[in-house]
């Protein structure tokens, strides 16, 4: 089942719209995301996020159900956001935003699937991609030749935790990728009506 919720507060209309992707595991309730989610709402940014259940049907097909949640997210959004955020297995929509010059913000994406790494080599600075040296799925050397940002966060795991520096350090580290985000969503000067 997916679902899309609005979560902006009635005070944001009009302005820039921003879309959150989840991982298959990885809710917009875990720290990467939960936070993400809460700076763009304060930069007055309004926030759809999709939800979903990534049951076995998904796991067989990955890519496929995940262009079904965008599909139906842009269906009930009735416009392109002016901005992407999604995580890991979310990473197989790269194509589609990238090709439409949505912007976006890649948490830990699955560079060794090669239609992903494809994708985001073909991403302008207009793309933040992230990712920690400790994931196996990390591998920027994928990312050769791209315009996007990246940053590869040293002793990362793919939920971005750091857990050879203990849980404060993975506060702290996620804290501060997610002030990267927030600056990298400013520099964007975001204007609402994209696609």
């Amino acid at each position: 089942m997916i679902t899309v919720q609005d979560v902006t507060p009635g005070l944001h209309e009009g302005g820039p719209r921003a879309l959150v992707l989840p991982g298959a595991g990885y809710s917009a309730q875990a720290p990467l995301l939960y936070w993400t989610v809460e700076a763009l709402l304060e930069d007055g940014i309004r926030v759809s996020v999709v939800s979903w259940e990534f049951d076995e049907e998904a796991r067989r097909d990955p890519r496929s159900f995940v262009e079904s949640a965008v599909e139906q997210a842009l269906g009930e959004m009735g416009e392109w956001p002016d901005l992407v955020v999604a995580k890991s297995i979310s990473s197989h929509a790269a194509q589609r935003f990238v090709a439409h010059g949505i912007p976006g913000i890649w948490w830990t994406p699955l560079l060794a699937v090669p239609a992903v790494g494809e994708a985001l080599r073909a991403a302008t600075s207009d793309h933040l991609v992230l990712g920690g040296t400790a994931d196996e799925s990390w591998r920027p050397e994928e990312l050769a030749g791209s315009a996007a940002k990246v940053i590869s966060a040293e002793g990362g795991t793919h939920s971005m935790e750091f857990p050879s520096r203990g849980w404060r350090a993975s506060v702290d580290e996620q804290g501060r990728l997610v002030e990267a985000v927030i600056a990298h969503v400013r520099a964007l000067a975001l204007n609402g009506g994209a696609g």
